[in-house]
């Protein structure tokens, strides 16, 4: 009887929590593949990523679009004296500057992690 007391005790004081984030579109490495300098139109980019996350005019008046995507997932599991935590995260950038109607160029970061925590 003390032995499962002592377990109803330790399954009463364990919890698990879960939390999801995202922020923006997510796309993919291949999409990016298909964005060419000096081929691709506005209309392209538009159809294939949709709607830029934020719009602006460089110094010396080309559009630069800004795609961004964030990913954040964590993990949390306590046991009686010991919490574990793990943070999986993914972030993509894709910069793509426009003259006239044509992508000029582009920059695409991503950069996922994992980290853990006892």
């Amino acid at each position: 009887m003390k032995l499962l007391s002592v377990i109803f005790l330790g399954v009463l004081l364990s919890a698990c929590a879960t939390s999801n984030y995202e922020v923006g579109t997510n796309f993919t490495a291949e999409q990016v593949e298909r964005v060419k300098e000096g081929v691709t139109t506005k209309e392209e980019v538009m159809i294939s990523f949709g709607s830029p996350t934020t719009v602006s005019k460089s110094s010396d008046g080309r559009e630069v679009w800004l795609y961004q995507y964030i990913s954040t997932s964590s993990k949390a599991q306590s046991m009686i004296v010991v919490m574990n935590v793990e943070t999986t995260s993914e972030s993509k950038m894709l910069t793509i500057t426009f003259k006239d109607d044509l992508v000029e160029k582009y920059l695409y970061t991503e950069s996922p992690s994992t980290t853990r925590s006892y």
